[in-house]
């Protein structure tokens, strides 16, 4: 039950950042609001697969668990 609830804290945290990123690149830089959610999708999961192969990450425990 835990590794479940830290997955969705994890996956809920993953989205409001990628929405937050997205919209602030669209806004500022004025690309399309699409686009830039695929990219922001693609660097937030490069981000996240660095976060994982780190010892020390808390979200660790969800995959090894």
């Amino acid at each position: 039950m835990v590794r479940q609830k830290k997955f969705w804290v994890w996956a809920l945290l993953f989205f409001i950042l990628e929405s937050i990123l997205a919209a602030g690149i669209s806004f500022f830089l004025h690309f399309p609001l699409l686009d830039t959610i695929a990219y922001s999708s693609f660097i937030l999961f490069a981000l996240s697969l660095f976060a994982f192969s780190q010892d020390d990450a808390w979200t660790n425990n969800v995959i090894a668990d």
